[in-house]
């Protein structure tokens, strides 16, 4: 299936996913508290349910890509300027927790490590579109390890509490993205495999919509401030920003200029490179 068909059936239904988050935060949850309406309780957890289930099935779509590109992209202008917008927001999450410390108002030092770590990362990594350096392998492993802790720790946070529609968002787009930083890291690696580039436009994919319905839903939290929140505002932002640095990875990844010299000659075949 042809790539430019997928991205476009991909973006419309970001879209509508975050059309239908809008819908069911001013229709069908109770900004009191964060629950669902009690009348409506039954509708909200199936509206959920199939929303989820539609975005892992877009995903599962994209494993029907002809586009067989080559190797990792070359760093671009566009890719290095998300790197640095990424690297950016996550400085102000570390310099945030870190004021919340010295406030006395928290005593979480994890979150600010890692944020810091990780910004390191996409520092390095949004430098190669500008100069030559050396890029070691090993870096790439960070966002993983970044996305799994924040996955655990997020995980650990909720657990606290009874479960509500904004939060089953946040988990779900902390693994799917973990999956897709594991994939970016195999390639990264040059780890041959038919279906790598498969699979990192699958869980890029998947993880680029849930990201996005977590922030918009979280956002709208945000909006009605008669809602506890459970994260800040500014982690809505980073993980818009994680959606768009997905995005833009994926469009030069698959771009035509980093396909193998046989595929564009073949047309449909999914061909390794060698």
């Amino acid at each position: 299936m042809k790539f430019k068909f997928i991205m476009s059936t991909f973006i419309t239904t970001t879209i509508l996913t975050a059309l239908a988050v809008v819908y069911q935060f001013t229709n069908l949850v109770d900004f009191t508290t964060g629950f669902f309406l009690i009348e409506k309780e039954k509708f909200s957890i199936f509206f959920s349910l199939m929303l989820c289930a539609f975005i892992i099935l877009v995903g599962l779509f994209s494993l029907l890509v002809r586009r067989c590109p080559l190797k990792h992209p070359d760093v671009d202008m566009k890719l290095s300027f998300m790197s640095f917008v990424f690297a950016i927001f996550m400085i102000f999450k570390s310099v945030d927790g870190i004021t919340l410390i010295i406030n006395e108002e928290s005593t979480e030092i994890l979150p600010i490590v890692i944020n810091f770590i990780c910004a390191f990362f996409f520092i390095i990594y949004g430098l190669n579109g500008f100069l030559v350096i050396s890029f070691s392998n090993y870096l790439s492993v960070i966002p993983l390890v970044y996305w799994i802790v924040n996955l655990v720790y997020n995980y650990i946070q909720i657990s606290k509490m009874q479960l509500i529609a904004e939060n089953a968002y946040l988990i779900l787009a902390n693994a799917s993205t973990a999956l897709f930083s594991l994939y970016f890291a195999k390639l990264c690696f040059k780890i041959k495999s038919a279906n790598l580039h498969k699979y990192i436009l699958s869980t890029g994919i998947i993880a680029t919509e849930f990201s996005v319905i977590f922030a918009v839903s979280h956002i709208l939290s945000a909006v009605r401030t008669d809602m506890p929140l459970h994260n800040d505002l500014l982690t809505s932002f980073i993980y818009l920003i994680n959606a768009i640095f997905i995005i833009t990875f994926l469009f030069r990844y698959f771009s035509n200029g980093n396909l193998s010299h046989h595929h564009r000659n073949s047309g449909s075949k999914n061909i390794l490179p060698h």
